[in-house]
């Protein structure tokens, strides 16, 4: 590997690095994901997920973070990695390998708005995307996998309610995510086997029936509430 100055020069060709991000959120009672219109080639009008090529100082994370809010102008309540994406052909442009991130939410309630690369920002039922640029249908269906496994085991409804929520509410969003398959029972265990859920001190119920139900929280949600 020779060296030029103060750059190496390698003899083989170099795979691209970029980092895409599956948002994902209940919009007007849907399981929805947030995309982008393409402004540019290659997939030029085409839906896609946001994302982009990771900088030479910055680490996947703050790549998906940052073109997520380059993009959309959002930042998620939750994000964890989902996994990589290396097909030889799944980039025109050249060999890319994709490092796809699962999000949750919308940190602050704030509105998407198109930027950069963005022509256009949309959130799109999960269940009837379409067509979509590169590989991105394969890695919104394995995010929405992610998810609805998740909450099917107790993980992620604290990300689709308030600060302080019952078992109620809970189902309520877990049914969204995952129609006729909650049920109460199952959550209420679920929820009380988590280490990172607390019991919070019980509440009147907002019926007015005279009840007092058993409210929960998460100890921490480091991107922001909801």
């Amino acid at each position: 590997m020779p060296k030029q100055g103060d750059k190496y020069v390698y003899d083989y060709p170099r795979a691209g690095l970029t980092a895409d991000v599956v948002l994902l959120d209940l919009v007007e009672g849907a399981l929805s994901v947030l995309m982008i219109k393409r402004a540019g080639e290659p997939y030029a009008g085409e839906w896609a997920l946001p994302g982009g090529y990771m900088e030479i100082d910055e680490t996947l994370a703050v790549a998906a973070l940052r073109e997520l809010r380059e993009e959309t102008g959002v930042e998620p309540r939750h994000i964890e990695p989902l996994g990589v994406y290396d097909e030889i052909d799944r980039d025109p442009r050249g060999r890319t390998l994709t490092f796809a991130y699962m999000a949750i939410g919308v940190r602050g309630g704030s509105c998407p708005a198109a930027g950069d690369d963005a022509a256009e920002v949309r959130w799109c039922r999960a269940d009837s995307l379409g067509e979509v640029a590169f590989d991105h249908g394969l890695i919104i269906a394995d995010g929405v996998a992610r998810l609805r496994s998740g909450v099917r085991r107790g993980r992620y409804v604290e990300h689709f309610v308030q600060e302080r929520f019952t078992v109620v509410d809970a189902c309520a969003a877990a049914e969204l995510v995952n129609p006729g398959e909650t049920k109460p029972k199952q959550m209420r265990s679920a929820l009380r086997s988590r280490e990172d859920i607390i019991t919070a001190p019980p509440a009147p119920d907002s019926t007015g029936a005279g009840r007092r139900l058993q409210h929960y929280s998460a100890l921490n949600r480091p991107l922001g509430r909801r």
